[in-house]
């Protein structure tokens, strides 16, 4: 109360100090423009300078004013979407997740302009489309994803690849994933997806060159890769025939398919998978004594079993050279049971019944198995004539049903007696009678 007293007294002194100096003296103003002439007094002149700047003032004041209520209503505006947009997109990332396709499509849509991740938006509702096999608006969503983002070029490119994988369009999934690929050279998932593009395209070629950069980047653990490099190359030998011409002949047919070989690595050479295609790739080529030097040299390197089996299905240039080698292998490994078979079949081949016998009897000592019980009942059926051991058939037969389950079976009935002729039961009580 005091400090409002002593301001109201400060204000009359000034006021009547300043009313004295306008009356002593009111000063004169003159101001011409353009023909217009002002006249005051100084006095006159301040007060209209003050209540100008006074009335500028109160306008900058509520010019700040409603600027500053418009932004807060923008921004209230702003955030009112965004928490529309925000539970839209949670409802359609459910709606989604529940396989809701076309509500998730509509929700996400919708919600991706004020969503704060409209990228992930874009993305969810093309993926929504592409479950609807509605291609036009999944393209559009995708493009708008790429417009909303583009530094995320390449997250974009990854799930359209994906999509053009699921529809069967490999043709441009490739054209994608190769782009991609030029932009994000060691990215594991786009070589991934290339590995499975180029496996579905049979391009072996292609993943042959693909191989160094795969392994590089540890994109597979050791094993499934192992089993990769080998479909791979199972791929590439039999694709290697389709580069000779149908005009040329077996000789350039088998020509390629030595050049294939020779670039299958040296740590594959030894897979026995391979090697049988190889041979069988040989065989289709009329190339039996190509085939049979193949298998012979690999077998000289790294014995087999199973390569030592397919070595007497090969029917050879010269059979008795053949015959001879298989014969020099068995010095070695003479309880190899799948050699024995071979050396067996081989001895067929050159006329050698009894020794062939010998062999398939030997091969089922070591171990039974179905194709030399098949062979052995084959040449015995043969030598007598079409009659076959019954025991051989019985022990064939046991081998072929010895993984099926133990089931009832009907008794063997034993054959009737021959039925005795007419009168000979009379003539025998003829007999006991008169005894």
């Amino acid at each position: 109360m005091k400090l409002l007293l002593i301001f109201a007294l400060i204000v009359l002194l000034a006021g009547s100090l300043v009313g004295e100096l306008i009356v002593q003296d009111p000063g004169y103003v003159l101001v011409s423009f353009k023909g217009t002439i002002i006249e005051t007094s100084i006095w006159g002149l301040g007060l209209i300078v003050i209540l100008s700047f006074t009335a500028f003032y109160l306008l900058l004041q509520l010019a700040q004013y409603l600027m500053t209520r418009r932004r807060r209503l923008n921004e209230w505006r702003k955030n009112h979407a965004r928490n529309s947009a925000d539970r839209k997109t949670l409802n359609g990332l459910n709606a989604l997740s529940a396989g809701n396709w076309s509500k998730a499509e509509r929700l996400l849509s919708q919600a991706a302009p004020n969503s704060g991740v409209s990228l992930v938006n874009y993305l969810a509702a093309a993926q929504a489309a592409h479950e609807q096999n509605q291609h036009d608006s999944c393209d559009a969503l995708l493009d708008e994803a790429r417009l909303s983002a583009p530094k995320a070029d390449v997250a974009v490119g990854i799930i359209q690849s994906q999509i053009q994988i699921d529809r069967g369009h490999w043709e441009s999934a490739l054209a994608t994933l190769t782009r991609l690929r030029s932009k994000a050279p060691k990215h594991s998932y786009i070589l991934k997806l290339l590995t499975q593009t180029y496996t579905e395209l049979n391009d072996w070629g292609s993943m042959v060159q693909l191989l160094p950069e795969l392994r590089k980047q540890n994109v597979y653990p050791p094993e499934q890769l192992q089993q990769l490099e080998q479909k791979i190359y199972l791929g590439h030998l039999t694709k290697s025939l389709e580069s000779v011409g149908d005009g040329e002949g077996n000789d350039a047919r088998q020509r390629m398919l030595g050049h294939g070989w020779k670039s299958v690595p040296k740590t594959l050479q030894s897979d026995n998978n391979l090697i049988e295609r190889q041979v069988e790739l040989l065989l289709e080529c009329d190339g039996g004594a190509s085939a049979e030097k193949f298998l012979s040299e690999r077998l000289k390197k790294q014995w087999s079993s199973e390569l030592a089996e397919l070595y007497g299905r090969i029917d050879g240039a010269d059979v008795a050279k053949q015959y001879r080698q298989a014969r020099d292998w068995a010095q070695a490994h003479a309880n190899d049971a799948s050699l024995q078979l071979t050396l067996g079949r081989l001895a067929l081949r050159n006329s050698e019944w009894e020794q062939a016998q010998s062999y398939f009897q030997k091969s089922l000592e070591l171990s039974p198995s179905q194709e030399a019980y098949a062979e052995l009942a084959r040449l015995l059926h043969n030598r007598s004539n079409g009659s076959t051991d019954p025991q051989v058939l019985d022990q064939y037969v046991d081998s072929l049903t010895g993984s099926l389950p133990e089931l009832p079976q009907p008794e063997i009935q034993p054959e009737p007696a021959p039925a005795e002729p007419e009168g000979s039961n009379d003539e025998a009580a003829k007999a006991q009678a008169a005894s």
